[in-house]
This record gives C-alpha cells, structure tokens and sequence, in this order.
C-alpha cells in the first residue's frame, strides 16, 4: 500500500474508533476491491489481536476459504516476484542484524534453524508454495523479528496466511504483534495454549 507506519497506526485509530456498524459497511463497501479489502481485513485482523476481540462476519467458513484462495490467485499473478524480492530482503536485514553481535553467524546457521539447508533451497526455488513451509515461513517470522504487517505480507505472498481461527496461528500472531521473538518465550506461549511448538 506504500502506507507509512503512522499513517498505518492513524488508520487503525480511526477503525478503532468506528462503531460497528459502520466498520461492517465499510467491509461490504470495499469487498468488490481486492487491494482495499484484503487490507481493511488485515487491519481488523491487527486491531482484534491488540484488543483482544473479534468482528461479526469473520469466522473462517468454507466460502471465506474459497474466497482467501481465489484472492490469493489473483495476488500471485499480480506480484510474481513478491515473495522472493521480500525474502531477499528480510534475509539480508537478519544476516547483518546478527552479525552486528555475533560475526560467526552464517547463512547455513539461519537455515538449520528454519529447517533445513536443502528444505530452504526447494522452498526458495517454490516460492514458498507448499504445505511443508507452512511452519516454515512462520519461523522466518519470527526469528526475522518481522511486525505484524511484514509477516502477513510475506506470508500472503507465499499463500499461508494467518488464519486466526485456528488457535496455534493465532498465539504465532499475536506474539509478533506484541513484539514477542524470544524463540522459547512463542514456544512457551504456544505451550501454554497446549498446542505445539514453532521452534
């Protein structure tokens, strides 16, 4: 969207403080653009980890499925490069933020705790595509001290977005919202809600 972060954080004040009703209608009013209406649910999605709530209309149902998955289409033909000009991108950003503390660290080291060297490899050369990377890219995440919005970008970009219904991928975005990257400490809120580790 090219949006700045204040910008990003005026709009979600401005959501925050409509009435319900008024956010539902602005929901049906965007839903014929995709650009606008995958954003407007991304900030909702935001503003529902932050307060702790949910809107009406959310809940993911087999139609919102088939329509994440045709907007997602849509999304890839568009961006073909996305996911790679993104990866590039954060990879580069974590190697020197890791450096800057710790020189040994290597590309080998950031891809053993993702995975793997070879899984890193077939999942760059897919562009993500893929159940298998689904935890995957969710580690890349975190471990790249993504915010909300970078990782729902690269993870849309791959086809795995978060689906806050399901209650693992919504503790994984929530702990990044808050700003939580400590590996042991998502583990450990992840094992808390008695479902499976990340890391």
């Amino acid at each position: 969207m090219g949006e700045s972060s204040y910008d990003r954080q005026m709009l979600l004040d401005i959501l925050e403080a409509l009435p319900m009703d008024m956010i539902e209608y602005l929901t049906g009013y965007f839903a014929g653009d995709l650009n606008r209406s995958m954003y407007l649910r991304e900030l909702k999605k935001e503003l529902a980890l932050k307060n702790k709530k949910t809107f009406s209309g959310e809940e993911m149902t087999e139609l919102h499925k088939k329509e994440q998955m045709q907007a997602w289409r849509s999304y890839t033909k568009a961006n073909n490069n996305r996911f790679s000009e993104l990866m590039q991108k954060y990879v580069e950003m974590h190697l020197k933020r890791q450096r800057e503390t710790n020189r040994k660290y290597s590309r080998l080291d950031m891809e053993e705790t993702v995975s793997s060297h070879s899984k890193w490899y077939r999942m760059m050369k897919s562009n993500g595509q893929g159940g298998q990377y689904r935890d995957d890219l969710r580690r890349i995440c975190v471990l790249f001290q993504l915010n909300y919005a970078q990782s729902v970008e690269l993870l849309w970009s791959a086809g795995h977005p978060f689906d806050t219904d399901d209650k693992r991928d919504y503790l994984i975005a929530y702990c990044i919202a808050e700003g939580t990257y400590d590996l042991e400490k998502v583990d450990q809120c992840l094992a808390d809600g008695n479902v499976e580790p990340l890391f």
